[in-house]
């Protein structure tokens, strides 16, 4: 795998952990990860120093098994400055809104060498963000775009620590590369059919980021009065993306505004000549399964 020699993760949260058991188990490559340096990392560095540099990754079922597993770490950074050597390859498992931030801690030198940068949960313009970012450190390097993350992976025991469960994988995830000729997505494949999730590779990395399920089921119901006040005026009440305010059932009115945000994005990436996206069946097929006899599957594919 001379693609994958020496993989640094960027973040300390329970996905980084679960990624660096599958590259390191099923790459065998040399693994590092560092995170920001606060509180909450402080526990995740302690865990994993105390246990000899050691992750481990539990399912909470069982035909999940082929994500499980522990290994030892070979590099752990505090703090993004202190990251020294050459890597191949850089993961980052953060947040999208922080991934320029993240790369402007990160040591010039470092970035120079890279040659790929994998995007693992980006919204939609991710991968032309950092490459524009990267564009004068780095124009060569390769960066890849998931449409998002496979699972859903949380600590153990609720609290950071080296040790994390994963207790849900989807069956399907989308990818694209900056590169039209990319052998990065070949081993990628590969790998994610080694943990039963079938990888489809799109034909650019804007296009994976379409098939992010999030960019059109949360953004909307966002869009009040008082998610707005909360957004923009100054306020002493700290609010959560998720907690902004208790939408309740889903209603027609809300279906329809639903509707009316895919079909605003649609018109965007038909300008960009992307395939537009059937959302009902996007929804269906990849993240809300119904029952055959809930919804005609001609119905589906005719939406």
């Amino acid at each position: 795998m001379t693609c994958f020699k020496r993989v640094l993760i960027v973040g300390t949260g329970p996905t980084s952990m679960q990624l660096a058991v599958n590259f390191k188990n099923n790459l065998n490559c040399e693994i590092g990860i560092v995170g920001r340096v606060s509180n909450r990392s402080k526990l995740v560095y302690e865990a994993i120093r105390h246990n000899d540099l050691t992750v481990n990754v539990h399912i909470q079922n069982k035909q999940h098994h082929a994500v499980e597993g522990t290994s030892k770490l070979d590099y752990l950074f505090e703090g993004y400055s202190t990251v020294k050597g050459k890597w191949d390859t850089i993961i980052l498992s953060v947040t999208a809104d922080a991934y320029t931030s993240v790369l402007a801690q990160i040591d010039q030198e470092v970035l120079n060498k890279v040659t790929a940068i994998l995007l693992i949960s980006p919204t939609f313009g991710s991968n032309c963000l950092v490459a524009s970012y990267l564009k004068e450190i780095n124009p060569s390097v390769e960066v890849i775009s998931f449409s998002t993350y496979f699972g859903d992976t949380r600590w153990l025991q609720g609290e950071p620590s080296h040790e994390v469960v994963t207790t849900g994988v989807k069956k399907k995830v989308y990818i694209g590369s900056s590169l039209a000729q990319s052998e990065r997505l070949a081993i990628l494949e590969e790998l994610y059919q080694q943990l039963h999730i079938q990888l489809t590779v799109m034909d650019s990395p804007l296009e994976a980021e379409t098939r992010n399920i999030s960019l059109y089921v949360h953004p909307p119901l966002f869009m009040n009065h008082f998610s707005l006040q909360t957004i923009f005026d100054d306020t002493t009440t700290q609010k959560y993306v998720y907690k902004l305010y208790p939408e309740g059932p889903i209603t027609q009115e809300m279906i329809h505004h639903l509707r009316n945000h895919w079909q605003e994005i649609m018109d965007i990436i038909g300008e960009l000549r992307i395939k537009p996206l059937n959302i009902l069946q996007f929804m269906v097929d990849d993240n809300y399964p119904l029952r055959p006899e809930s919804i005609a599957r001609q119905d589906i594919e005719g939406f």
